[in-house]
Protein backbone atom coordinates (compact mmCIF):
# COMPACT_ATOMS: atom_id res chain seq x y z
CA UNK A 1 0.00 0.00 0.00
CA UNK A 2 1.32 3.49 -0.69
CA UNK A 3 -0.06 7.26 -0.18
CA UNK A 4 -1.74 7.30 -2.76
CA UNK A 5 -4.30 4.36 -1.55
CA UNK A 6 -5.41 6.33 0.75
CA UNK A 7 -7.43 8.32 -1.37
CA UNK A 8 -9.24 5.16 -2.82
CA UNK A 9 -12.37 5.34 -2.78
CA UNK A 10 -13.23 8.82 -2.79
CA UNK A 11 -15.70 9.82 0.07
CA UNK A 12 -19.22 10.40 0.00
CA UNK A 13 -19.44 13.74 0.42
CA UNK A 14 -17.34 17.24 -0.92
CA UNK A 15 -17.21 20.81 0.57
CA UNK A 16 -17.21 21.85 -2.80
CA UNK A 17 -17.48 20.99 -6.72
CA UNK A 18 -13.78 21.42 -7.09
CA UNK A 19 -12.63 19.06 -4.34
CA UNK A 20 -13.45 16.16 -6.41
CA UNK A 21 -10.64 17.25 -8.87
CA UNK A 22 -8.36 18.21 -5.72
CA UNK A 23 -8.64 14.44 -4.51
CA UNK A 24 -7.79 13.00 -7.99
CA UNK A 25 -5.12 15.14 -8.37
CA UNK A 26 -3.46 14.34 -4.88
CA UNK A 27 -4.36 10.73 -5.44
CA UNK A 28 -1.67 11.20 -8.50
CA UNK A 29 0.89 12.94 -6.36
CA UNK A 30 1.43 10.67 -3.49
CA UNK A 31 0.40 7.51 -6.28
CA UNK A 32 4.49 6.65 -6.09
CA UNK A 33 5.17 7.18 -2.38
CA UNK A 34 5.54 5.50 1.09
CA UNK A 35 2.99 5.54 3.58
CA UNK A 36 4.86 8.01 6.00
CA UNK A 37 5.62 6.46 9.23
CA UNK A 38 3.82 8.84 11.52
CA UNK A 39 0.66 10.40 11.55
CA UNK A 40 2.53 14.02 11.62
CA UNK A 41 4.19 12.52 8.28
CA UNK A 42 1.09 12.14 6.90
CA UNK A 43 -0.43 15.52 7.70
CA UNK A 44 2.47 17.27 6.64
CA UNK A 45 2.72 15.78 3.59
CA UNK A 46 -0.81 16.19 2.86
CA UNK A 47 -0.46 20.00 3.58
CA UNK A 48 2.48 20.04 1.43
CA UNK A 49 0.85 18.64 -1.52
CA UNK A 50 -2.16 20.86 -0.67
CA UNK A 51 -0.01 24.12 -0.89
CA UNK A 52 1.71 22.90 -3.89
CA UNK A 53 -1.41 22.15 -5.90
CA UNK A 54 -3.64 25.25 -5.05
CA UNK A 55 -0.65 27.88 -4.05
CA UNK A 56 -2.98 28.49 -0.94
CA UNK A 57 -1.60 26.95 2.64
CA UNK A 58 -4.27 24.71 4.36
CA UNK A 59 -3.35 26.05 7.48
CA UNK A 60 -3.97 29.89 6.32
CA UNK A 61 -7.75 29.26 7.65
CA UNK A 62 -8.97 30.05 3.87
CA UNK A 63 -12.44 29.45 3.04
CA UNK A 64 -11.99 28.74 -0.28
CA UNK A 65 -9.69 28.49 -2.87
CA UNK A 66 -10.53 29.08 -6.76
CA UNK A 67 -8.50 26.81 -9.34
CA UNK A 68 -10.15 27.75 -12.76
CA UNK A 69 -8.27 23.90 -14.13
CA UNK A 70 -11.51 22.79 -12.21
CA UNK A 71 -14.31 24.20 -14.11
CA UNK A 72 -16.71 22.32 -15.53
CA UNK A 73 -19.41 24.21 -16.23
CA UNK A 74 -21.16 22.49 -13.45
CA UNK A 75 -22.78 25.48 -10.93
CA UNK A 76 -21.53 28.46 -8.46
CA UNK A 77 -19.22 26.02 -6.70
CA UNK A 78 -17.48 25.20 -9.83
CA UNK A 79 -13.65 25.19 -9.73
CA UNK A 80 -13.90 26.22 -6.05
CA UNK A 81 -12.05 24.13 -3.43
CA UNK A 82 -13.10 24.20 0.37
CA UNK A 83 -10.09 24.75 2.97
CA UNK A 84 -12.13 24.30 5.39
CA UNK A 85 -13.70 20.93 3.94
CA UNK A 86 -9.89 19.93 3.72
CA UNK A 87 -8.82 21.12 6.79
CA UNK A 88 -11.68 19.08 8.73
CA UNK A 89 -13.46 16.19 7.09
CA UNK A 90 -10.74 15.58 4.17
CA UNK A 91 -8.06 15.65 6.79
CA UNK A 92 -9.75 12.99 9.12
CA UNK A 93 -10.64 10.30 6.77
CA UNK A 94 -6.91 10.24 5.52
CA UNK A 95 -5.99 9.96 8.90
CA UNK A 96 -8.83 7.03 9.79
CA UNK A 97 -7.50 5.21 6.84
CA UNK A 98 -3.89 5.53 7.81
CA UNK A 99 -4.17 4.34 11.15
CA UNK A 100 -5.98 0.96 9.31
CA UNK A 101 -3.61 0.95 6.73
CA UNK A 102 0.07 1.16 8.86
CA UNK A 103 -2.01 -1.26 11.71
CA UNK A 104 -2.92 -4.08 8.70
CA UNK A 105 0.95 -3.87 8.07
Amino acid sequence: MNLGDLFDPPPPRWGLRGDPHLWQAMRRRFADDALPADQQGLEKAVETAFEEITGVRMSDGTETVRMPEYRIGSGMSDGMVSGEWWRTSARVLLRDRWHVAVNDR
